[in-house]
């Protein structure tokens, strides 16, 4: 399923739900880091809101430090 077209229509915002980062958007955001550990990130060619939006809560650091830990864990 192509999320990317679906996201992009809810990213006028800058979070899926409310004001703030919210359980929408960890979860979400948690699918992207399972596709980008088994190689598939989403293009910032053919859709540059979503992949902005993916990169946001990702690069924070309470996400940061956790998809590092689990990039080591995969790779061994």
């Amino acid at each position: 399923m192509n999320v990317a077209p679906i996201l992009r229509v809810r990213l006028a915002d800058r979070f899926l739900v409310g004001n703030s980062l919210g359980v929408a958007d960890i979860a979400v955001a948690s699918m992207f880091v399972n596709y980008a550990h088994a190689g598939v990130v989403v293009s910032a060619t053919t859709h540059p809101k979503t992949a902005a939006w993916v990169a946001s809560p990702l690069s924070r650091p309470s996400f940061a430090g956790r998809i590092a830990a689990e990039g080591k864990l995969l790779a061994a």
